[in-house]
């Protein structure tokens, strides 16, 4: 059951939102600079 409250579409963000989420977030997986490597 998905939370009503939370909307994951960015439909409704601000365009200063929408600036700041594409400047924060990767648009390729390569492009992640996180860890290397999966860790269980």
């Amino acid at each position: 059951m998905q939370n009503p409250n939370l909307d994951a579409s960015g439909q409704d963000f601000t365009n200063e939102e929408k600036l700041v989420e594409r400047a924060l977030r990767p648009q390729l997986m390569k492009e992640f600079s996180g860890q290397e490597n999966l860790v269980e």
